[in-house]
């Protein structure tokens, strides 16, 4: 009996998001949107936010398939044609996220016309494996990426580097060298996107944002610490 193990919403996901992407960013740059007293420094933030937002949605979900399970088959389709694929066929199966979305990878010991992985988002029950049991030969691999705090943080401390720092040179930079506040904002807008995205692509536990937050605090004291320091230079 064919089941569906792919989301009902994989073609609005595939094809109308990546469309109101593509509005947005020809809404912002083509248009009087913003007011005509708002900085132009914060324009630009938005410009490279919508950007930057249509091509990540593109990467992430103009892949997606729909699949269908039959048996020990898999029917996958790009909404253009439909393959069949043995389940005997997969060798190892991933988990990751992709803006908050969970995503299934299946590696192929063969490649088709979709290439060596098919990508998909599951239906909300699905678990991964329950292809494992139609494959008799040897156990899939199926590797669930979130990793552990510890673990986490080991690999991508770098990460929590900028939101460390961020207080004190903003501190810095505005009270000692006057730079305006508004030139801050795309350098914070950066340590925090670098900070959050090991949990946001799905490698770190949540955890790890928190534990990126009290970072943040931390270096905020620091930075009070700080000022109180060059207070006189400062004044």
């Amino acid at each position: 009996m064919n089941q569906q193990i792919s989301s009902e919403l994989t073609i609005f996901h595939k094809f109308i998001e990546p469309i109101i992407g593509l509005t947005i960013v020809v809404t912002l740059l083509f248009s009087d949107f913003f007011p005509t007293d708002i900085p132009v420094i914060v324009k630009y933030i938005f410009y490279i936010l919508a950007i930057a937002g249509f091509i990540a949605s593109c990467y992430f979900f103009w892949p997606l398939k729909k699949v269908t399970l039959d048996g020990e088959t898999l029917w996958v389709s790009d909404f253009f044609q439909d393959i069949m694929i043995p389940i005997s066929n997969i060798v190892r199966i991933e988990e990751s996220r992709a803006f908050n979305r969970r995503r299934i990878i299946l590696h192929l010991k063969e490649s088709n016309e979709f290439g060596e992985k098919i990508i998909f988002i599951p239906k909300r029950k699905f678990d991964p494996y329950q292809l494992k049991c139609y494959y008799s030969e040897k156990p899939l691999n199926v590797i669930r990426k979130r990793k552990p705090l510890p673990e986490a943080l080991r690999l991508y401390w770098p990460c929590l580097i900028g939101v460390a720092l961020f207080p004190s040179f903003a501190f810095i930079s505005t009270s000692v060298y006057k730079l305006p506040f508004d030139y801050l904002i795309i350098p914070f807008i950066v340590v925090s996107f670098l900070a959050a995205w090991p949990m946001s692509s799905g490698k770190a536990s949540y955890a790890f944002w928190i534990v990126a937050m009290i970072v943040f605090m931390a270096g905020a004291f620091l930075a009070a610490l700080l000022s109180q320091i060059l207070k006189p230079v400062a004044g």
